[in-house]
């Protein structure tokens, strides 16, 4: 899961996305520069307003990639 998300933050264009975690809890990417993925399994998530959370990988159940807004 880490890889998908070095993948996702890679990506150009970047598009935002929401990390899934087991418990429930939902934490979005609107910026790559908020998300540092580790090399020990876990990846720290920077709050736009400050604070932040680590996540370890294993409590990640998904990713969900933000559909493009619609062009006019």
């Amino acid at each position: 899961m880490i890889e998908d998300i070095r993948r996702l933050l890679d990506a150009a264009p970047f598009r935002s996305f929401t990390i899934h975690l087991a418990d429930g809890r939902t934490v979005q990417v609107r910026h790559p520069d908020f998300v540092f993925p580790g090399h020990f399994g876990s990846v720290v998530i920077e709050g736009e307003r400050g604070g932040f959370d680590i996540v370890s990988a294993g409590m990640i159940t998904g990713l969900k990639i933000e559909e493009e807004a619609p062009r006019a």
